[in-house]
């Protein structure tokens, strides 16, 4: 089954039956699905949104006749899908606002925030639910494997603004450093390897650990004392723990390999705790990707001199 497929298994059937109409050349395009209650069923393709008609075409126009509006029967109905009627089983998921399905792809949720003495206990009401279709883009990060880790290993920090393509770039480096290396795979939202019952849903490398749903900072440290990792690989860093495990981790000559959001190079440095990071030589190299057309696309690589 392709990842559209299995994310619209769990769709009610009307809804899937109108999906399944969507001309095939799109299905390409599409990177998300987002129900959201009294309001145009959208889908997010890499050309911007569009809206879904009942009778499957694709129209700009979320005022036009025969839209496809979502009801609160729908969203609840779709919400139970996914959870396998069972949220208990999802309730650590659906604190953390999102459920993994097959494939790896993700279903963030909105909704109403219960609190306890200040703690986060649940969210009801849910009001959305955004399907964010995984793709792994083999070979995408080919070029870049050339250019930095061909001949040695080297920290590489990844960065680009959001929908750049970070988390696919390291997914495919996950993969073939994977192949070669030892690697421990900090993956704390689940969006790298898609883990789905201990089971990566994507190929990260047949010598590649993954700790799924792991704070990076303890993570990492876990995985550096009990792994012997030669590389240790995280998503979205830029928190002072972050820093000093990351630090602790560069002291032991551990290659490290992580992704931060930034405009530019020039904008990674100053973000402080980043900043300490690269000054601290952890990052030999830093990696700019592109947006829109240029999606996935390096733009440019600079190499640090510390």
């Amino acid at each position: 089954m392709s990842n559209i497929q299995i994310v619209t298994s769990y769709f009610p059937q009307h809804i899937k039956r109108i999906f399944n109409k969507i001309p095939f050349v799109n299905y390409n395009e599409i990177q998300e699905i987002r129900f959201r209650i009294k309001r145009p069923l959208s889908i997010g393709l890499s050309s911007g949104e569009k809206f879904l008609k009942i009778n499957g075409m694709l129209t700009n126009y979320y005022n036009e006749e025969d839209i496809l509006y979502i009801d609160k029967k729908e969203i609840e109905e779709t919400f139970q899908s996914i959870c396998e009627y069972s949220i208990y089983k999802y309730a650590n998921e659906i604190e953390e606002g999102y459920i993994t399905i097959k494939g790896g792809n993700r279903v963030g949720i909105c909704g109403t925030a219960i609190y306890s003495d200040e703690k986060h206990i649940r969210i009801c009401d849910i009001s959305g639910l955004n399907f964010r279709i995984a793709r792994q883009v083999k070979n995408c990060a080919s070029y870049l494997y050339s250019k930095i880790f061909s001949c040695s290993l080297s920290g590489l920090l990844v960065i680009g603004p959001v929908s750049s393509g970070k988390t696919t770039i390291i997914r495919d480096l996950c993969r073939i450093l994977g192949q070669t290396y030892k690697i421990s795979l900090i993956d704390s939202r689940n969006e790298i390897a898609g883990v789905l019952n201990g089971i990566p849903q994507n190929d990260i490398g047949i010598h590649t650990d993954v700790y799924d749903g792991f704070i990076r900072s303890k993570g990492s440290l876990i995985a550096l004392r009990v792994m012997s990792p030669q590389i240790i690989v995280c998503d979205e860093i830029g928190t002072e723990d972050d820093v000093d495990a990351l630090l602790k981790i560069h002291g032991c000559g551990v290659c490290i390999i992580a992704t931060a959001h930034a405009l530019s190079i020039e904008d990674v440095y100053k973000r402080k705790a980043i900043k300490q990071l690269i000054d601290a030589g952890v990052f030999k190299n830093i990696a700019l990707l592109g947006t829109k057309e240029k999606q996935g696309e390096i733009i440019s690589i600079k190499q640090v001199n510390v």
